[in-house]
């Protein structure tokens, strides 16, 4: 779909697998496409592109063996190779957007824009959508070229919210290999064998993701998996549009920590998130940024 939209939780890897995104693009179409990998300030752009971006492309030896090196890269400092990566012959570019003249300075056919919630001028936003204008790889009667929105949310219909509430809004259901029970995941004491509401005594048994119809353990083997070799298949697991007749503007995925599909979405134990639900020097005081609620 050109038009894409998360809604996430806090660190639930949107960011890498939107690098992998970025590569998988570079790899098929080549020099016919430029990629936009936007952050809110430069300074954060330069630090995913080294920290994050280049280890995924450095352990890859597919991936490494398609880097091209420009003479720009040659003779630059090292903040421009942080900015510019030449993958297969395709141009990805990792901004900030504090800066005016960084929204505009490119033309591409794919813009990332990563945690949105961020910027405080919806201005620039539309200025950046706007990079995709002249694109004719992934044109269709409604749109030009391909833009995605990933961001944790801030304020109700500010923002990520604000693109999500207008899509069609896709939400994660699993089926209990068991009873075959679908169900959308949640937090809470059905889902959760051992839950507790914060300020409660704590739990000393077994917690775990559960069925909220047996109420057996959820087998996160089976559940999510995905074979390579049937790449269209993720087990026991699917996104549901819940306003699908939103589906011509964007899609729109609600991503928090408790599903994993071939989207990367990961499995995080119940106990885990209780306990950093609890802890004030964590998401205690922000529990609703990071578990997307």
């Amino acid at each position: 779909h050109p038009r894409q939209c998360t809604r996430k939780s806090a660190q639930i890897t949107s960011s890498t697998v939107h690098d992998w995104k970025a590569l998988m693009l570079a790899k098929r179409y080549g020099q016919r496409i430029a990629i936009q990998i936007s952050f809110p300030t430069a300074h954060q752009s330069e630090g995913h592109s080294q920290t994050r971006f280049n280890p995924v492309v450095n352990n890859s030896p597919e991936l490494a063996r398609l880097v091209q090196v420009t003479d720009q890269t040659k003779t630059q400092k090292q903040v421009f190779q942080a900015r510019v990566k030449v993958i297969n012959g395709c141009t990805i570019y990792f901004h900030g957007r504090s800066g005016e003249k960084q929204v505009i300075s490119v033309d591409t056919n794919v813009v990332f824009i990563d945690e949105r919630d961020f910027d405080k001028r919806d201005d620039k936003i539309a200025m950046l959508e706007a990079r995709t204008g002249h694109d004719f790889v992934f044109r269709t009667e409604y749109t030009k070229g391909l833009i995605e929105h990933y961001s944790t949310p801030s304020m109700p219909g500010y923002g990520i919210d604000g693109v999500f509430m207008a899509s069609d809004q896709r939400y994660y259901f699993v089926s209990c290999t068991r009873c075959h029970h679908e169900f959308m995941n949640m937090f809470d004491e059905h889902c959760v064998h051992g839950f507790y509401a914060k300020n409660e005594q704590k739990y000393d048994g077994d917690i775990y993701w559960r069925c909220p119809k047996c109420k057996r353990r959820l087998d996160l083997v089976e559940i999510g998996h995905w074979d390579p070799r049937d790449p269209l298949e993720v087990r026991h697991c699917q996104w549901i549009p819940t306003k699908p007749e939103n589906s011509r503007g964007y899609e729109g995925w609600h991503g928090r920590h408790i599903g994993k599909d071939n989207c990367c979405f990961r499995w995080v134990s119940p106990k885990e998130l209780l306990s950093n639900r609890d802890d004030p020097k964590k998401y205690g005081k922000q529990e609703n940024l990071f578990f997307n609620m």
